[in-house]
């Protein structure tokens, strides 16, 4: 796995582990975690995995890009 690999997958994992804890603050207290905090977090999460995703696939696109203009030009 490639260093590009190994950043991606970690941001849109801990995207995941953001939308996880929202989903799972619901059952403690109110008073450790407002619904505002909730809100951001929910959204920063949806934001972390989608554009580790997109990266993923551009960096995807852009390494096949490399491999089919070298074998084109050899």
């Amino acid at each position: 796995m490639t260093r590009k690999a190994k950043v991606y997958r970690l941001i849109a994992v801990s995207g995941l582990v953001l939308i996880l804890i929202v989903l799972l603050s619901r059952y403690i207290p109110q008073q450790l975690i407002s619904n505002e905090i909730r809100s951001v977090m929910l959204i920063a999460g949806l934001a972390m995995m989608m554009l580790g995703t997109l990266w993923r696939v551009v960096t995807e696109m852009n390494d096949q890009d490399d491999s089919s203009s070298e074998s084109s030009s050899d």
